[in-house]
């Protein structure tokens, strides 16, 4: 399913749009808090929680960018970057993961 069909008004348009060119496709799924957007070349997921804080359900910043484990789920002993913004994810997603 899509982020828009399953989070709709989350705003997560402008996030699908600047990762899709890096290889990241939509993965967002119902039981999760936001919208997430994976690259499993690169064991890579991003999160894109509302735009407005006050929408949020958990008290972090819009972006989250973490490592996949060997079966595609997000290793929870940490986060690469906790951002509001989708410019610094591009930015550090380089640095992460070198040149796409």
């Amino acid at each position: 399913m899509s982020h828009s069909n399953i989070f709709p008004g989350y705003g997560a348009a402008d996030a699908a749009s600047a990762l899709a060119p890096l290889g990241f496709t939509d993965e967002s799924y119902g039981n999760d808090v936001c919208p997430s957007f994976v690259n499993p070349a690169r064991s890579l997921v991003v999160f894109a929680d509302h735009v407005d804080p006050a929408q949020r359900e958990c008290e972090w910043p819009r972006f989250t960018i973490q490592q996949l484990d060997d079966c595609g789920h997000p290793l929870h002993c940490g986060s690469y970057v906790c951002t509001e913004s989708l410019p610094e994810v591009i930015e550090r997603l380089g640095r992460v993961a070198g040149p796409f």
